[in-house]
């Protein structure tokens, strides 16, 4: 049951084939192909009417194995678009892959959001908290913002309303534990469920820091934002970023606001370094903005995608 929820393919098929699931879901038009081959003819199928579409790995994670056609005419280089994708990322030459329309209006991309919860043994779901993502245009995760003023009561409901019903359907197929499930948020508000993963998920340690520093109800009062690929070339030593946050590290003028690093990883190559960071601040865009000002001290610029307006499903 796990391996087949938390495959693109296996997820789809399995809300596909209930009607009460197509309803709670909600999920973008698409199909399951067999091959490379068959991606390329669905996915410029919608090139041919001046749609965009979304091509993924069946084991894809991450925004990995995830290749974004945005729309314009494109039916004569898709083939070629998804051969040197396929190259660089080996599983989308593997069958099957999914397929899905590009869901967007006017030129703008959805906001990527995601819930997460654990089925138990008694047949409930427990709900844990919600998050809003920051991906690049191709799909790569870059960060996270939870917390106080993250999304619109509305988003954040229907978000608690998909995780129920995931939750119904891994008891049904027999999954209990930990999963989340992704969405994306358009301009008017409407969610599109586009995958569940069987498994703890990234950003789920931020709700941990934050039942940390501000308890059971902490997403009434508090916000964290992260950067979780921050890539340093300027400074690359640790002591040296230490130093450089210093004048951020929560906490910040004695509340419960401020920055810290959650992760370390070797060099990417000689002279570089890259950290993860997490700001805690009063509301999600107090947090943003600390995690701004983080980026500044390091002398690297924050992604753009992490400052898209706050909070989600509020419109443009």
């Amino acid at each position: 049951a796990a391996a087949y929820l938390d495959s693109k393919s296996g997820f789809r098929d399995a809300t596909v084939r209930d009607p009460s699931c197509r309803q709670a879901f909600d999920s973008p038009f698409g199909w399951i192909c067999s091959d490379l081959d068959t991606a390329a003819l669905a996915a410029a199928s919608w090139a041919d009417r001046g749609l965009g579409a979304v091509v993924k790995a069946d084991g894809g994670a991450g925004g990995i194995g995830t290749v974004v056609v945005p729309p314009g005419p494109a039916r004569r280089r898709m083939p070629a678009v998804l051969g040197v994708a396929a190259r660089a990322c080996p599983p989308l030459s593997r069958g099957p892959l999914v397929v899905e329309e590009f869901v967007g209006r006017g030129g703008r991309s959805p906001r990527p959001v995601s819930v997460f919860a654990t089925a138990v043994p008694s047949g409930a779901t427990v709900l844990h908290g919600q998050a809003a993502f920051a991906v690049t245009a191709g799909g790569r995760y870059l960060g996270a913002v939870v917390g106080r003023g993250s999304m619109d009561d509305r988003v954040r409901d229907r978000l608690h309303a998909i995780a129920e019903a995931a939750g119904r359907l891994a008891n049904r197929l027999g999954y209990l534990g930990p999963f989340g499930v992704d969405a994306l948020v358009e301009d008017g508000g409407r969610v599109r469920t586009i995958e569940f993963n069987a498994r703890r998920t990234l950003v789920t340690h931020l709700h941990d820091v934050g039942a940390v520093f501000g308890g059971a109800e902490w997403q009434r009062g508090l916000a964290l934002a992260s950067a979780d690929r921050v890539l340093i070339e300027e400074c690359a030593c640790y002591g040296r970023v230490r130093e450089r946050l210093s004048r951020l590290w929560c906490p910040l003028d004695g509340r419960r606001r401020g920055v810290f690093v959650a992760s370390v990883d070797p060099p990417c190559s000689a002279g570089s370094l890259e950290v993860g960071l997490v700001a805690v601040g009063e509301d999600a865009r107090d947090a943003s903005d600390l995690l701004r000002e983080a980026h500044r001290a390091l002398g690297v610029e924050m992604a753009s995608a992490l400052n898209d307006a706050l909070p989600v499903g509020r419109g443009p």
